[in-house]
């Protein structure tokens, strides 16, 4: 490792940035799924109710 720091360094950061950013876009792709769902949800429930009564 001393031998090669600039190496070690250089790609210990870029792995450290991928995981950050792939975890990042996972997260907010997760997010939008979740609000695309849960306003789906919020949508059926108000068609049902205004169709039931």
């Amino acid at each position: 490792m001393a031998t090669h720091p600039n190496n070690s360094t250089f790609y210990g950061e870029v792995d450290r940035f991928r995981f950050r950013t792939n975890w990042g876009c996972l997260g907010w792709l997760i997010l939008l799924v979740l609000v695309v769902i849960a306003g789906v949800w919020w949508l059926w429930q108000k068609y049902n109710g205004a169709q039931v009564a």
